[in-house]
């Protein structure tokens, strides 16, 4: 759940308790565990014809079919030239919707609040809900899981 703030910065997460981290174009990223059901290694992807640029084709998981999205596609990130072979599947309300290529796991962390720094407006784009510290003395960007939701959904893949 994301709450408004102050000051042009972004909305900041008021209920996050863990985050999934993970490594998307060399940058490390975190969404909130409760949008993610699972990781999968990505077996054979088929093709959509006339599908949006951002769906890469589809992916068996366990029988269903569901969307693979290419991730730097949705958000607008520079584009290596290999296919991604791990995805995070995408859930709401306990429903997968689809799936989001990433390059690797971290892990999972527990949320700080006092520890997070909001992304300002509109020197962030939407998606980025801000920063949190990383042990190596990074930051990771937090994504903003309400308007990643959105983004999937203007897809029209459900």
């Amino acid at each position: 759940m994301i709450a408004p703030s102050s000051h042009g910065a972004a909305p900041r997460p008021a209920a996050l308790e863990s985050l999934v981290c993970f490594t998307l174009a060399g940058r490390a990223y975190a969404l909130d565990v409760d949008v993610v059901r699972e990781v999968i290694h990505v077996g054979a992807v088929v093709a959509v014809p006339s599908a949006p640029a951002a769906i890469a084709g589809v992916v068996s998981l366990r029988g269903a079919t569901v969307a693979l999205v290419d991730t730097p596609q949705l958000l607008a990130l520079p584009a290596p030239g290999e296919a991604r072979r791990l995805a995070l599947v995408i859930a709401r309300q306990h429903r997968t919707m689809c799936a989001i290529t990433i390059d690797r796991v971290i892990g999972v962390v527990r949320f700080v609040h006092a520890n997070f720094i909001a992304g300002e407006r509109p020197r962030e784009p939407p998606e980025i809900a801000g920063f949190l510290p990383d042990e190596r003395a990074g930051l990771v960007t937090v994504l903003s899981p309400r308007v990643l939701l959105e983004a999937i959904d203007r897809l029209r893949f459900r």
